[in-house]
């Protein structure tokens, strides 16, 4: 939308730290153009979107920040990671879906990838390395192991799922 600002100071933020909550356009993670021309914005406390009625704010999140991660299912649900290890989902209508994603230890995650039938992939680094594959109306992920036959970490940096459902 032509002229419009992401982020603009208000009477609403005390002090800065509230107002680095209100998506200043410097604290942006990521960014994606949904099927529906729709951008999404992933900021550490909040995501908008930016359609033709311009931003709005649809989720704010005071938890853990969210990480740098957005992938849309084909059911058009538009996923995002935060690092509190919560895969949350908003869907059409604005149906928010949250998944517990569990690490352990010093993993990170590293990619998010949505694939087929509402299906998302998730991957972390480690030793071993681990995938998860949440699928629509399951409360907990399925998790596996990435073995290198090394005790050296692995690092799940891109991920792909082919027209058949097996992930690469």
């Amino acid at each position: 939308v032509e002229d419009t600002p992401l982020w603009r100071p208000t009477q609403r933020g005390r002090n800065e730290e509230e107002e680095s909550r209100r998506v200043p356009p410097f604290y942006v993670q990521a960014a994606r153009q949904a099927k529906d021309a729709t951008v999404w914005f992933v900021h550490p406390h909040a995501v908008v979107s930016l359609d033709a009625k311009g931003f709005r704010e649809r989720l704010a999140h005071d938890g853990w920040p969210l990480g740098g991660f957005v992938a849309e299912g084909s059911d058009g649900t538009i996923w995002f990671l935060s690092y509190d290890e919560r895969l949350i989902g908003i869907g059409p209508g604005d149906s928010t879906q949250i998944i517990p994603v569990r690490i352990e230890g010093q993993e990170m995650f590293r990619e998010l990838v949505a694939g087929s039938q509402g299906t998302v992939w998730v991957g972390a680094d480690g030793s071993p390395a681990l995938v998860f594959r949440a699928k629509p109306g399951v409360k907990e992920p399925e998790r596996f192991t990435v073995e290198s036959g090394t005790e050296q970490a692995i690092s799940v940096n891109a991920m792909l799922e082919d027209p058949a459902g097996n992930l690469w």
